[in-house]
């Protein structure tokens, strides 16, 4: 009898670290991108023109994306303090800082333009 529920409590430890996942890969794409862009159209902060060097891009455009992922990432680093909700919020922290980071690198390519070779 013992067996059985030592079981239910492995499979309920094994898929904790999957709804990290699927928790943070569902926050990176579809309310990282929107936040940080509604805050920079109403924040004011300039965006960079196409062929800029990166040396003279204003500091507030780069400060703006690292608070935004920080502030993404902040709830899976409070989570993981918890023994219980360690699993699930180390799959959440990759997944948002991968999936964030990755949507971020893209949409800075874009403002940034192409790399003047």
């Amino acid at each position: 009898m013992a067996t059985s529920q030592s079981n239910g409590a492995e499979r309920k430890q094994q898929w904790a670290a999957g709804w990290g996942v699927l928790l943070g890969f569902v926050v990176g794409a579809f309310i990282y991108l929107p936040v940080t862009l509604f805050a920079e159209s109403h924040l004011h902060v300039p965006i960079p023109d196409p062929g800029e060097p990166i040396a003279d891009v204003d500091r507030s455009y780069w400060i703006l994306w690292g608070v935004s992922i920080f502030g993404l990432a902040l709830p899976g680093l409070l989570a993981s303090i918890v023994p219980r909700t360690r699993k699930a919020a180390i799959g959440y922290l990759i997944t948002v800082l991968v999936v964030g980071g990755l949507l971020a690198a893209w949409v800075i390519g874009f403002n940034l333009g192409p790399p003047a070779w």
